[in-house]
């Protein structure tokens, strides 16, 4: 009897012992996680990848602004763009003048605005396509895939103006916001259906408001307004439109009918990727009861396509087609949209931020000066 009863003695204490163990195991990696920045072992082994580097070269101190299209990689300063093809090759420097570039890019279009100032620069391939001065200074500006501009441009007090301009620069649809402030607005491909988010603070309240219009008509197709939600972002693609807030993600057709909508269920939006018909989205772990980030993909009926958990913090995120490719612990993770683990690159250079270039599983990956060609596959 009192040797059974020391024999489960000695086994109750060491289940404690590995239970002890494992607590503090636990506990120390979540802290060293969450406080020390300390990165968990990869999911699967790492491959080293050759990195070609782009023919562009950084003066000490410059900034540089850039972007990527099928074809060309472009850098943006405040005098001049350099253009480099999908080799790496630079092909040709355009001198331009800007205090403040903002950069967008769609299709085979590349678009320059000068925030605060007036100078707007269109570029496709290695052309400057067309220069535009506006009449009052710039607050951001957008090109669609056929080369139409959104431009947004201060007014009087609070208000602002939004016009679209056709491939020659002119004017094809302008509209003044009262006394409302614009967050954002798109153009779809067809160059008829325009969306713009606005922010009405009137009667002491905030909320975001969707207006939706045909460049034929004056008056909105439709409207619709969020209390108490920031709605920064629109984006349309084909009949269908992502309209990103601060709690959730609004989908609609380009006449106005909602869809649905994905709630963050109190996780916080990091950042974003839409292409095509689908809409990739990182959270940080304020809600999350795993991981401490979330990769979630969705469709433009609001549906989750995929979901991808990770201790890492994700540093920069692209997607292209299936393919989706994340920036974490210096490697680059990529994952299919369903949330599935393909591989891990080591690219061997420190990277701030990566670009698919064209429809293929090539990439751009931007250091701080300069940049390297990745192949993924």
């Amino acid at each position: 009897m009192d040797m059974n009863y020391a024999l489960v003695r000695k086994i109750a204490m060491a289940i404690f012992i590995v239970v002890v163990v494992l607590l503090v195991l636990f506990v120390g990696r979540e802290i060293a996680v969450r406080f020390f920045d300390y990165q968990p072992p990869a999911i699967t082994e790492s491959q080293q990848k050759k990195s070609s580097q782009v023919e562009f070269v950084q003066e000490s101190g410059e900034k540089f602004y850039h972007t990527v299209t099928d074809s060309y990689i472009y850098f943006v300063n405040t005098d001049k763009v350099s253009i480099c093809d999908a080799e790496g090759n630079l092909k040709k420097e355009e001198g331009i003048v800007t205090s403040e570039p903002v950069v967008k890019r769609n299709g085979e279009y590349v678009v320059i605005g000068d925030i605060g100032r007036n100078n707007i620069y269109v570029f496709s391939g290695t052309e400057l396509k067309n220069t535009v001065e506006t009449t009052k200074p710039i607050i951001d500006v957008s090109v669609n895939n056929s080369g139409y501009l959104v431009v947004i441009t201060e007014g009087d007090m609070h208000k602002c103006d939004v016009t679209v301009l056709d491939t020659k620069g002119k004017e094809q649809f302008i509209w003044n916001s009262g006394n409302l402030f614009v967050l954002n607005a798109s153009i779809a491909d067809n160059n008829k259906n325009i969306i713009i988010s606005t922010l009405d603070t009137s009667g002491g309240k905030m909320k975001s408001v969707l207006s939706f219009y045909n460049i034929s008509n004056e008056k909105p197709i439709a409207t619709e307004a969020y209390e108490n939600e920031l709605i920064s972002a629109v984006s349309i693609h084909g009949t269908k439109a992502f309209c990103i807030g601060d709690s959730k993600t609004v989908i609609y057709r380009v006449s106005g009918e909602k869809i649905n909508e994905i709630l963050y269920d109190g996780k916080t939006l990091t950042t974003f990727k839409t292409w095509n018909s689908k809409i990739v989205m990182a959270f940080s772990e304020s809600a999350l009861s795993g991981k401490r980030y979330n990769i979630e993909t969705y469709n433009t009926s609001g549906k989750n396509v995929g979901t991808y958990e990770t201790d890492y913090e994700i540093k920069y995120l692209d997607f292209l087609q299936d393919m989706v490719v994340v920036g974490r612990g210096g490697l680059i993770d990529v994952i299919d949209v369903s949330g599935r683990e393909k591989r891990l690159i080591d690219p061997g250079v420190d990277i701030k931020s990566l670009s698919f270039m064209g429809k293929t599983s090539s990439a751009v990956g931007f250091t701080i000066n300069g940049a390297y060609i990745i192949r993924l596959s």
